[in-house]
This record gives structure tokens, C-alpha cells and sequence, in this order.
């Protein structure tokens, strides 16, 4: 019968293996098949850059920091990868899909790490999946939160070696700074990847803090002073760029703009939070039937947990000044599937096979609806970008260069990328839309178009009445007047 047992709990382990892998194998067909084109958000200006590597580099460098940001690990990314993809679009979102892929498997290997378990590899992959928003990693080609992601899990790994060292009497003090500095290092990485990480060297100091607080050894004196290190190095950092990088376009970021905090954190509970529930619900069913299971979980597991929840708090609180959706909040889901996913490796060994099977059920049902949902919005959102190019290429009259006709959007980058990827591929030349955030801007006009996308803005239904819809589908309106 244990046989019996162990042959079916290893059958559900292949099935845990495939749910995850679902939505992978599903997106990578969908893009080839529905000829996934480049993205309307930096894409064009990042493609229409020439040079080589170096002069991309410092042109996109002075640009960022003109708008206040200092991300140099992207830009490199950027200047590399963005050429050699420029004729392989698909590959490209394939490429994306892997290195968040990668991001996954490295968290989930810090899991499996601490749980000694491997089902806790599938169970990250699952949880991270079944967040819409980490998708948006690699749907969204110049998102870089990715980059970030994979420097963090990094950074995790060798946080992992340092725990380990600092319990080894017999590791010596230097080998210790040693694994201190590689955390150090890569959370850097991941900061000059995406400058909001910077919290996760904060979140580690937390962690190593707690650890030293709870722990009465010869080596609490170290850890309490490289905690305290650690936490000064990112918080001066996070300082420099408050007062000496931030400007223009991040000059938006105030830590004391209390409305659009509250309005961020009434965004993260309606469209964040509440993807988590499921989760939390298991972990609560299954903890008020058995309050001893916490006794399942070592030192190591239960400093791992600290971290992952110190690093979600702290990337959560970093965002609220700023925005809590999209694929601002992907690290979001990756830090809280790391957290529940040691849980519930926990639970799995404490469970039976019929409620493995009906946990198993609930991951399915989850996935394959996330996936479901966000394939099918990424789609048509590339099937009518794509069947407005061919309306505009078929219609160019009132939109090529010369013509004094106003256009106006309120997709700002789209107004730009739209036609500028048709006069790439085509030899007409149309004009871009000026971006202008409501129909006012033409209303006093004889004539003149209004590309509108409910991505970009809600325009109450009204609004459109003095207007002729020449163009519609859900994700673009062409408006005429």
C-alpha cells in the first residue's frame, strides 16, 4: 500500500509539473500563431535608436537620467538584446518568457532549498502564474522588472549561503563578509536593473536582523552589525536618488502624497490582494484542522519565510507612492508565491492523497483561468493594434506627413508607435497623434481625428456623441470630426 502511496503522490508530482508548464507552452504558441508584433510602449523609440552598443548605451543613459532615472544594468539589456531581436519579434517574447521562467526557478530553487523538498520548485512556479500581473513581464517587451526579479533571486541564493555559514561554526568570519558582500552585490544588480528594488537590501537587513535577534550565538555580534550595514548601504542609497537622480518624470514620486497612496493601496487590495485569497484560504483551511503543522517548520524555513514576507512588504510600500498594477506589481506575486509555496510544501506532507489531489484541482482551475483570461486581453489587443495599422495604411490620406488635419490620442506612447512602425515597414509616411488626455483638444475644431484606448484612460460614452466612429474595436476607437 506505501508503495501504492508513493507512486501516486509521484504521478501528482509530474501533474503539479504540468500545470505550471501550461500557460508556458500555451503563450509561446499564441505568439507565433497570432504574429505577436512589437510592444506601444518604448519599443519604438528603443528600436529606432542607431549605434552600436556603447553609443546606445550613453544615449539611452543621458536620456534616463534627464527623466530622473538611473538604471544601467537595463540599459545595457536594452542595447544589446534590442538589436538582435529587431528582425525576430516572436523570438523576443519568447526570450522574455524565459528569463521569467528563470526568475521562477531560481526562487523556486531557494524553496526547495529550505524545504528539502522539490514539489516547492512547482509549487513558486504555480503561485507566480496564477498572478495576472506577472505576465505582464513578458508580454510587455520593455518591461524590466524581470531583470530585477532574477538579480533578487540571486541575491536570495547567496543570502541562503550567508544563513548557512553564519550557523557552520566551522565557517570562518572572512567566508561569512564574503557571502554578506555577493547579497550586497546582486541586490545592486537588481537595483540598477529597476530602481525600486533597492528595498529588497532592506528587506535582507530585516531578515538578518530578526535572525540574529532570535538566535543567541557567538555570531550575533556579526550579523546584528551587518544587518545595521546593510540596511545604511540601501537606504543612503534610495537617498541619492531621491535627492540627486529624481527629477521630471519622477518627480512624481512623493513619499508624502498621501491620496494617491490610499488610492495605490485601494488598487493593491481590489486587484492584488485579492488574487491571493485563494491561497491564503488553503493555508487557513488546513491551519484551524492543525495548529501543531508550524512544528513541521526548521529555523531555516521559518527565516526564509521572514525574508519573503519582508520582501513583499517592502516592495509593496515602495510602490505605493508610485503604482501597484501592471507590470509595476509583477515582484509581487513571484515574493508571495515564494512565502506560500514553503507552506504549502508543509501541507502537502501532511495531507492525503485525495486532498492532494483536490489541492491540485484548485491550482488547475486557477492557472488555466489566469492564462486564459490574460492570452485572450493580450491577443485582441494585438489583433486590433494590428487590424488599425492596415485601416490606417488603407486610409493614409488624411494621416501622411503634410497634412494639417489635427490627430490626437490618449495612448501617449501608441500616438507615437503606431505610426512609426507603419512608416518603418512601409514607404508612406504618416504623422504621429499628439497626446492630449480628453476629446476637448479637437472639440473646438472643424475637423480632426482622436485615437482613443480604454487602456489609457476612461472617456465617459457621451463624450463621443458629436463624433463619427470611423474606426472601433474594444482596445481602439478612431474618432472623426
Amino acid at each position: 500500500m506505501l508503495n501504492k502511496n508513493n507512486t501516486e503522490t509521484w504521478n501528482l508530482n509530474k501533474i503539479a509539473g504540468f500545470i505550471w508548464f501550461l500557460p508556458i507552452l500555451v503563450f509561446i504558441f499564441i505568439i507565433f500563431i497570432g504574429r505577436w508584433s512589437w510592444g506601444l510602449m518604448d519599443d519604438f523609440q528603443l528600436l529606432n535608436q542607431p549605434g552600436n552598443i556603447l553609443e546606445r548605451f550613453n544615449f539611452f543613459m543621458k536620456g534616463y537620467g534627464n527623466f530622473g532615472e538611473f538604471k544601467p544594468v537595463y540599459v545595457f539589456y536594452v542595447s544589446f538584446f534590442y538589436p538582435l531581436f529587431e528582425n525576430f519579434v516572436q523570438f523576443f517574447y519568447v526570450f522574455k518568457l524565459g528569463l521569467a521562467v528563470l526568475s521562477v526557478w531560481i526562487f523556486g530553487h531557494s524553496a526547495y532549498r529550505l524545504t528539502k523538498n522539490k514539489i516547492s520548485i512547482l509549487f513558486v512556479g504555480i503561485i507566480t502564474f496564477s498572478f495576472p500581473y506577472f505576465y505582464d513581464t513578458f508580454v510587455y517587451l520593455s518591461s524590466h522588472e524581470i531583470l530585477g526579479l532574477i538579480f533578487t533571486g540571486c541575491a536570495f541564493w547567496v543570502w541562503l549561503n550567508w544563513m548557512d555559514a553564519v550557523d557552520n561554526i566551522t565557517v570562518s568570519t572572512p567566508k561569512i563578509w564574503l557571502n554578506w558582500l555577493w547579497v550586497v552585490f546582486f541586490v545592486f544588480l537588481a537595483a540598477f536593473a529597476k530602481e525600486t528594488f533597492l528595498v529588497c537590501g532592506i528587506a535582507f537587513a530585516g531578515a538578518m536582523f530578526i535572525l540574529a535577534w532570535c538566535s543567541r550565538s557567538k555570531r550575533t555580534g556579526i550579523v546584528f552589525l551587518q544587518s545595521i550595514i546593510l540596511f545604511l548601504i540601501f537606504l543612503s542609497y534610495g537617498c541619492l536618488l531621491k535627492f540627486g537622480v529624481q527629477r521630471s518624470y519622477t518627480s512624481h514620486y512623493q513619499l508624502n502624497n498621501f491620496t494617491t497612496i490610499a488610492s495605490n493601496l485601494s488598487a493593491w487590495i481590489k486587484k492584488d490582494f485579492i488574487v491571493h485569497i485563494p491561497w491564503l484560504l488553503v493555508m487557513f483551511c488546513f491551519f484551524i484542522s492543525n495548529f501543531n503543522f508550524w512544528r513541521s517548520f526548521s529555523k531555516q524555513m521559518l527565516s526564509g519565510i521572514a525574508a519573503g514576507i519582508l520582501l513583499y512588504i517592502c516592495y509593496l510600500l515602495i510602490l505605493l507612492p508610485w503604482v501597484t498594477t501592471s507590470y509595476y506589481a509583477a515582484p509581487l506575486g513571484i515574493f508571495f508565491a515564494f512565502v506560500v509555496a514553503m507552506v504549502l510544501t508543509v501541507i502537502w506532507e501532511n495531507i492525503s492523497l485525495p486532498f492532494k489531489k483536490c489541492l491540485l484541482a484548485i491550482m488547475f482551475l486557477l492557472n488555466a483561468t489566469v492564462c486564459w483570461y490574460v492570452i485572450g486581453r493580450e491577443n485582441r489587443y494585438q489583433n486590433d493594434t494590428r487590424l488599425l495599422k492596415q485601416w490606417l495604411i488603407a486610409n493614409e490620406k488624411n494621416f501622411r506627413q503634410g497634412s494639417e488635419i489635427p490627430l490626437w490620442t490618449n495612448a501617449m506612447e501608441a500616438g507615437d508607435a503606431i505610426p512609426g512602425f507603419i512608416n518603418l515597414d512601409n514607404v508612406i509616411q504618416l504623422r504621429h497623434f499628439a497626446y492630449s488626455s480628453s476629446l476637448e483638444s479637437i472639440k473646438n475644431s472643424l475637423q480632426g481625428y482622436y485615437l482613443y484606448s480604454p487602456r489609457f484612460g476612461k472617456i465617459p460614452a457621451d463624450s463621443f456623441g458629436q463624433f463619427e466612429k470611423v474606426f472601433s474595436s474594444r482596445n481602439w476607437i478612431l474618432l472623426r470630426k
